[in-house]
């Protein structure tokens, strides 16, 4: 059972350093978060106007088409993150150690 406590906080420590080496990647360049903050907000903007001023129906659909802009603005940056590890031999590293 310690075995397997241990093998868990090791894999919690790994997915949390890549986690913190990918967000730093990711700040280095306020580009990257100008430009996922324009894209929201031009899609909110042009979701909006696409539906009027209807308040109920903006109720209704308001909070989904929130998540999915989120989800949209967040792939901005995915490409380049995932190009320069893979370009770096990053995955092949994660796949030969199990990660």
């Amino acid at each position: 059972m310690n075995q397997l406590k241990q093998n868990i906080i090791n894999f919690c420590e790994s997915i949390f350093s890549i986690t913190i080496r990918d967000v730093k990647i990711q700040l280095r360049n306020l580009s990257y978060i100008t430009s996922i903050l324009i894209f929201f907000i031009i899609t909110v903007l042009i979701f909006i106007f696409g539906i009027g001023p209807n308040e109920g129906q903006l109720k209704i659909i308001g909070i989904p088409i929130m998540w999915t802009i989120l989800i949209l603005s967040s792939t901005i940056t995915v490409n380049k993150l995932l190009k320069e590890d893979y370009d770096d031999g990053n995955f092949g590293i994660y796949q030969f150690t199990g990660l």
